[in-house]
């Protein structure tokens, strides 16, 4: 076989010319093509790596977010608890004092009853007694006895102390040495010069001595002028006593409020 080299070298350079067409304008393209394409998807493949790294960014604080709201809800929850507690103790105090502020007036009420109660029939009684004594004295009195209390009352006049004397005699001259003697009886003209003649020597030389009857004066006899007075009667006795009545009924009473 004989080989026509001229034809052969021919065949190859065509060859190798198809193959640098190709090379140039297909295969290059192709892989450009081809690398263009990888880079995008590489592009997306990092773009999707990025928001799902994102993604677990975001879940990551969402769940910090919700673990911190709730440890905040449980602290809100915990102080209001608290909160209402301490409301619920005030409110309990608070009734408490109450109660014991209608307690403490409610016994200081019964109290103040009990004493108007016990202060209401000391008086009473004290009044009874004394009203009794009066009647007494008075259903007793007859001339003997009121000639001695006369005595008594000239008595008072002649032992005056130089003080009460000098303050009386001075009381006379302001009244216009006017001097008015009550009695509960009718005093004798004997007595009653008696008397003038004592206020005259100790009292005021000159005096108006005028004399009048006052029958709820208990058996007792009083000298009067400008404000001041000698008195005798058997009231200042009932009025002690009735004091007196009244001391003992009430340390009774608080003996037996004691029990």
């Amino acid at each position: 076989m004989q080989i026509d080299w001229f034809t052969l070298v021919a065949q190859i350079i065509n060859f190798l010319i198809l193959v640098g067409l190709l090379m140039r304008f297909l295969y290059r393209p192709i892989i450009r093509a081809m690398d263009e394409r990888e880079e995008r998807i590489a592009a997306r493949v990092k773009d999707a790596e990025a928001r799902e790294q994102e993604a677990e960014d975001q879940t990551r604080s969402y769940r910090e977010q919700r673990r911190e709201l709730d440890n905040q809800t449980q602290q809100l929850l915990d102080e209001a608890e608290t909160r209402a507690e301490e409301h619920r103790q005030q409110l309990m105090a608070r009734a408490r004092g109450e109660v014991e502020q209608t307690q403490a007036t409610w016994r200081e009420a019964i109290a103040r009853e009990q004493a108007s109660f016990l202060e209401e029939h000391r008086t009473r009684a004290g009044d009874e007694v004394c009203a009794v004594a009066a009647r007494t004295l008075k259903d007793l009195a007859n001339r003997e006895l009121q000639e001695h209390m006369i005595e008594v009352f000239l008595g008072q006049i002649e032992h005056l102390a130089d003080a009460d004397r000098r303050e009386l005699t001075a009381a006379i001259a302001e009244s216009g040495n006017r001097v008015v003697v009550t009695s509960a009886f009718d005093i004798s003209a004997d007595s009653r010069d008696k008397i003038a003649r004592a206020i005259r020597e100790r009292l005021v030389s000159d005096g108006d001595v005028q004399f009048q009857i006052a029958r709820d004066l208990i058996c007792g006899i009083e000298l009067k002028s400008g404000g001041r007075k000698i008195s005798w009667n058997v009231a200042g006795y009932l009025d002690a006593l009735q004091a007196r009545l009244s001391q003992v009924l009430a340390q009774e009473a608080e003996g037996a409020g004691g029990e």
